[in-house]
């Protein structure tokens, strides 16, 4: 069993498409964050590992 702040899902990328490409432009401009897409992105995500594999 997973405690509250344990990882759950895997990160995906946002894709906008269609109607909420617009949107997401203008909060760009406005508040330099795409408001749009940060809704979309689960809050209870595990992102990719991209260090380096250590060389010892």
């Amino acid at each position: 069993k997973q405690g509250n702040y344990e990882l759950k899902f895997s990160g995906e990328s946002v894709i906008l498409a269609g109607s909420d490409v617009k949107p997401g432009e203008k909060n760009v401009e406005e508040y330099s964050l795409n408001t749009v897409a940060s809704g979309r992105i689960s809050l209870d995500r595990r992102t990719r590992d991209t260090r380096h594999e250590c060389k010892y």
